[in-house]
């Protein structure tokens, strides 16, 4: 049995940004065979130091957070991936040096500032972690707050 080689495309969309923050990618769309290296640029304009994150959204399911960087130089890993927060070129690029099938996926780069808030109401007092304001199970602190979010698809076909 033999199979041709297959293409990886990657579809990069920007959705703006909130409060003067934002997280910036490339328009556009790029292809990759398969077991090529992918970056994902994802740059950042804020006016102190965000805690970057990467999630990703395999189709059917909802997002899951992928890596996150909270300091300078932080490098997150996580499946194969791996990004650096790096102050000095603003940027948080995802990296994979062998993309495959299974990494067709929504890729969403993301900001946080600040710690959030949380609102809940009366009767559901535990909606909310009271040590750092996220609700239960969320993996960033201040989910709740305003953030800036931009996505990147990786879809795989067989050429």
């Amino acid at each position: 049995m033999s199979s041709s080689p297959g293409l990886v495309t990657v579809i990069l969309l920007m959705l703006g940004q909130t409060h003067g923050n934002s997280v910036t990618q490339m328009n556009g769309q790029v292809s990759h065979s398969e077991g090529t290296s992918v970056t994902i640029n994802c740059t950042y304009s804020t006016s102190g130091y965000p805690n970057l994150f990467w999630y990703v959204q395999y189709p059917g399911e909802g997002p899951q957070l992928l890596l996150k960087a909270m300091k300078a130089n932080d490098k997150g890993t996580n499946k194969g991936f791996e990004a650096t927060y790096n102050t000095e070129t603003t940027s948080f690029h995802l990296e994979k040096a062998s993309v495959q099938e299974s990494d067709s996926a929504v890729y969403y780069c993301a900001l946080t500032m600040g710690p959030g808030c949380c609102v809940s109401l009366q009767s559901c007092p535990t909606l909310c972690d009271p040590t750092d304001g996220s609700p239960p199970g969320s993996p960033i602190p201040g989910i709740l707050q305003a953030r800036t979010l931009e996505w990147v698809a990786i879809a795989f076909s067989n050429a």
